[in-house]
């Protein structure tokens, strides 16, 4: 029979509050994160069969740089930030670019 496609978000459990972000052979979705101002943010980056520069994901901001597996959920501990902040991410080649704004 076919194989029916799982929701990604379905292989990682989630704590209430964090913020995922789904890396895509095409992109970062959702392109624009908000989260809370003043508090420390869990960011769940989760691939599912990515295999474009996608993967190559950098923070400039917080010199945060890692190769994501091609399948699976990488967390990133983003510190506390002013109401206001905007902070880039993009794939070493700058083709996908996306960004966490602070509210």
């Amino acid at each position: 029979p076919p194989r029916e496609a799982s929701a990604p978000a379905a292989q990682v459990p989630v704590k209430e509050g964090d913020v995922v972000l789904y890396v895509q052979n095409d992109g970062y979705f959702p392109q624009t994160l908000a989260v809370p101002a003043g508090k420390d943010v869990v960011l769940n980056l989760v691939t599912d069969k990515t295999y474009s520069c996608a993967r190559d994901f950098l923070i400039p901001d917080l010199d945060f740089y890692e190769l994501l597996p091609d399948t699976g959920t990488v967390q990133v501990n983003i510190p506390a930030q002013a109401k206001g902040t905007t902070m880039n991410f993009t794939c070493s080649m700058g083709m996908y670019t996306g960004r966490i704004v602070f509210e």
